[in-house]
């Protein structure tokens, strides 16, 4: 596999993420769909697969672009158990860089059985709203109680103790 420095760089996008009608994307793309940009000296392949949110396509659809179509990167999956099983069935083991879509879970990528130097997020998690939500009631407010509702999913739990957590710390 190359590295993300070479002039040519293979990257497998898309994998479970927000599904549209049918197999078109909201963005303009299509499911199977290559595109290639190439802006001055850099080509960019992007590879998109739809899984539909289903964990074992997610890790079917991964191994196939690492193993075959040789890609670079990993982007994606939407869901808690298709990104933990990207993480654990492909992306370890193939030592692939994999940059997990909007998985819910901040327990995820806080693992350090799931999470490591070639596993990251693309965007803020929970735990990262919390922590800035209490450092400004913290520190701009003179707010006294505040009250944490959540829903009762392992999302909501989670939320919940973390909000609780940085709230109590007062970061």
């Amino acid at each position: 596999m190359g590295s993300c420095i070479h002039t040519e760089l293979s990257l497998g996008p898309g994998i479970g993420v927000r599904r549209g009608t049918g197999t078109h994307r909201p963005d303009g793309f299509w499911a199977g769909e290559e595109v290639v940009y190439e802006p001055e000296n850099r080509r960019y392949e992007l590879i998109l697969r739809d899984t539909s949110f289903d964990p074992s396509a997610a890790k079917e659809a991964a191994e196939a672009l690492v193993l075959d179509e040789d890609v670079d990167i990993l982007f994606g999956v939407t869901d808690n158990v298709g990104t933990v099983r990207v993480i654990e069935q492909v992306a370890k083991p193939t030592d692939t860089l994999y940059v997990t879509g909007g998985d819910s879970s901040a327990r995820t990528l806080g693992d350090p059985d799931l999470c490591g130097r070639k596993v990251l997020r693309a965007n803020e998690h929970t735990g990262m709203v919390a922590r800035s939500m209490a450092k400004y009631v913290g520190e701009e407010t003179d707010t006294e109680t505040i009250y944490l509702l959540g829903v009762d999913t392992p999302f909501g739990r989670t939320s919940v103790a973390l909000y609780r957590r940085y709230m109590e710390a007062k970061v």
